[in-house]
């Protein structure tokens, strides 16, 4: 018996990518239920999604409040495990395509393999190059703060994710956020995703969560495509979404790293300067251009 799964697709101000990929999920019999959120778009996106809830077979909810990334995706996991009793629920950005080899391979491995609790494919870009980090580390108190500034950043970038398509799993700390699946009851035993950021490092949080409880992280060597964050440039801009990952930066640290006072005021001053760097840095891009 294979386990009854259902995924949970996030739609703000993006109707029509949503849409293009619930055309291509559809078909995929391995698929129990399809749910979309609306997660309050400030456009016609819910009547939109409405008019075609029933020629494309999926459920629509209507948040009534845009919470964020997290919070959103916790009405459609809820909907799935308490109304349609979904074993594995899976969480999919509009702005991915992947093919249902995928969702077979991930649920073999959850029957096969019962200490992982979270699992997804290598990540790809839409030519199919593997993106630089299709999964992350856990971020450390350091490296949180060096992330602050270009140069840490530019550091960053040069760190490999060493990921392989083909292969069986490999176990990893954090998966992306933009395609993933999770057992239904680990997920209830955790308490769903921590809703104490708006965006940004929900998946940082979730694979803290579940390594905390002793549970494993996982890619199967099969890849999904990325189009990277269409909706999110849609609605945010640059500075104003970098100051939202600062904030879920520090709520981080907080929670899962448990950092003092005196870590926290001086990771708060790092964001501070942070801040300023990218509005410098906007304003020389604008000049140039």
């Amino acid at each position: 018996k294979r386990m009854k799964t259902g995924i949970v697709i996030l739609n703000y101000n993006d109707s029509e990518t949503t849409i293009n990929l619930i055309r291509h999920i559809k078909g995929f019999f391995s698929l129990s239920k399809i749910v979309v959120v609306d997660n309050a778009s400030t456009d016609d996106s819910y009547n939109r999604l409405q008019n075609q809830s029933e020629e494309y077979g999926f459920d629509l909810i209507g948040a009534s409040r845009n919470g964020g990334y997290a919070s959103g995706n916790n009405v459609g996991a809820r909907y799935l495990i308490e109304k349609c009793q979904c074993e594995i629920v899976v969480i999919a950005n509009p702005d991915i395509l992947f093919e249902e080899e995928l969702l077979i391979s991930i649920v073999d491995n959850f029957m096969k393999h019962p200490d992982y609790a979270l699992l997804s494919g290598v990540m790809c870009d839409p030519k199919g190059n593997i993106d630089r980090a299709p999964y992350r580390n856990l971020n450390s108190y350091t490296y949180d703060l060096a992330d602050c500034f270009a140069i840490g950043r530019y550091l960053h970038k040069k760190k490999k994710y060493p990921a392989v398509i083909g292969s069986g799993i490999s176990p990893v700390e954090v998966i992306q956020g933009s395609l993933w699946a999770i057992r239904s009851d680990v997920l209830k035993e955790i308490d769903y995703l921590d809703e104490g950021t708006f965006l940004y490092y929900e998946e940082m949080i979730l694979g803290h969560k579940l390594k905390s409880y002793g549970y494993k992280s996982g890619l199967v060597g099969i890849p999904f495509y990325h189009y990277h964050a269409v909706s999110i440039t849609k609605s945010i801009k640059k500075v104003n979404a970098w100051k939202i990952h600062l904030k879920s930066k520090c709520y981080y640290e907080r929670t899962c790293n448990c950092v003092n006072g005196i870590k926290y005021f001086i990771l708060k001053l790092f964001c501070f300067l942070s801040i300023i760097e990218k509005y410098i840095l906007a304003f020389i891009q604008d000049a140039r251009s």
